[in-house]
């Protein structure tokens, strides 16, 4: 005997509630959308994708804009990532419970919060699972990319000005590390008439319009240029950040299964047999996804601990 979960999808005699299908009623029905955990009728295939994008914008708001020196943020989005943890235990959550745990899946960076069913029949875990593991790469291939248009822009324009690296003395480049080095503690940039300047303040103090400026602005020294990548850098790794929690979740999500009459079913999508060809295709995935990103943030931190060691950058 396997109960749903929630037990209010199944109304007996082997019938789901309105809206929902499948093994244990974990699919939406033809006409129904997942959203926030709910199977929702659709309105139109696009508005369903539109939703999904705006889904998607939010997150990027999140990284871009309020999550850069808001602590308190990042702590609310730690606390929405533990809940999405939590929501994983197999019980009877009470229906105040489900919904918080929908609001959390919101800022815990959840790709599947929205769905595009509407649009289309063959979306499941799996392509959540991918959508999950190749959002951090999109970031740092979209920035990356970012950063050499800025560059080449840089250069056009140096070459324009008629200058060249030899024009900026060494003691200038030096004095901008020292700038950025001092601007750890006090979570902003110093520099406040170049780029470094936070984004945070800089739309606190004027709004999305001088942000759009200053996020298209082409630096004018190799200094501003140096602050330049690491501030556009630093976004991707600050959205791998943000997602870490829910991306080791989905990864280890891939490899449960439940035994179901004597044949295996993924638990969290039980109309995927397991192993199957598709299952081994995702649990290759999540395999990858544990090794580059879980594994890899682990070994970054290690790396980084022993440069900032053995350069003797931690206080006495």
């Amino acid at each position: 005997m396997y109960d749903c979960n929630p037990g209010s999808l199944c109304t007996g005699n082997y019938t789901c509630e309105v809206g929902y299908t499948g093994r244990m009623c974990a699919d939406c029905a033809e006409g129904y959308f997942r959203a926030f955990d709910n199977c929702l009728e659709c309105i139109s295939p696009g508005g369903n994708i539109i939703a999904m994008l705006c889904m998607y914008a939010l997150f990027v708001y999140l990284v871009v804009g309020l999550s850069r020196d808001m602590e308190t943020i990042h702590l609310l989005m730690n606390f929405c990532q533990t809940l999405s943890i939590i929501a994983l235990f197999n019980m009877q959550w009470p229906l105040i419970m489900e919904y918080i745990f929908n609001i959390a899946g919101i800022l815990s960076f959840e790709m599947d919060i929205i769905q595009p069913q509407c649009a289309t029949d063959n979306w499941g875990f799996a392509e959540n699972l991918y959508i999950q593991l190749s959002y951090p790469a999109f970031f740092f291939v979209f920035q990356g990319l970012w950063v050499g248009a800025i560059y080449l822009a840089y250069r056009t324009k140096m070459k324009m000005d008629g200058k060249t690296l030899e024009d900026f003395s060494s003691a200038d480049f030096t004095d901008s590390l020292a700038r950025r080095s001092a601007s750890g503690s006090q979570k902003s940039f110093t520099s406040q008439k170049s780029f470094g300047s936070a984004n945070m303040e800089v739309l606190e103090v004027s709004g999305w319009w001088l942000f759009l400026q200053n996020y298209f602005h082409i630096p004018s020294s190799p200094q501003e240029m140096n602050e330049v990548i690491l501030e556009k850098m630093s976004i991707p790794f600050m959205a791998f950040n943000l997602g870490y929690v829910v991306i080791l979740k989905y990864c280890l999500q891939a490899f449960s299964c439940l035994d179901f009459e004597g044949t295996s079913y993924l638990y969290f999508d039980p109309d995927t047999k397991c192993y199957t060809p598709e299952h081994f295709e995702m649990m290759a995935a999540a395999g990858a996804g544990l090794i580059l990103y879980i594994g890899g943030t682990w070994i970054m931190f290690i790396y980084v601990l022993y440069v900032l060691k053995k350069t003797k950058s931690f206080s006495e």
